[in-house]
Parts: structure tokens; sequence; C-alpha cells
């Protein structure tokens, strides 16, 4: 039986299924970032930088 991996949000719907759970860490590290510098401009290379180590960071403390 194959496992539905479709996220649903409001009258949106993405298929999930080329998306690690590493890339899942650094959009979520990537959405706090962005949510927590108000007005300020980001530069957007150093930001997907950041939240690859921290995704990275993420998935060695979650292998132990």
């Amino acid at each position: 039986m194959a496992i539905d991996n479709t996220v649903k949000y409001g009258m949106f719907s993405e298929r999930l299924s080329n998306m690690s759970l590493r890339d899942w860490f650094a959009g979520m590290a990537m959405q706090g970032d962005i949510s927590a510098s108000g007005d300020m401009v980001l530069d957007a290379e150093a930001l997907v930088g950041w939240s690859y180590e921290v995704a990275n960071a993420m998935m060695e403390a979650r292998d132990g």
C-alpha cells in the first residue's frame, strides 16, 4: 500500500515525494529566521547556507 504524502493546507496541496527530511528542516529554519527578521533585508545565499547548517545539525541530533 502506497503512503499518501500529500500535504494539504487551505485550498492548496503539494506532493512532497522529492523533499527530504533535511530539506524540510532547512525550510523550517529559514521560515523561522525570516519571520524573526521583521523588515530587515536578508542575504538569500547566506540564509540558505545557514538554514542547511541548522538542518544538518538537526539530522545529526536525530541520528544520535
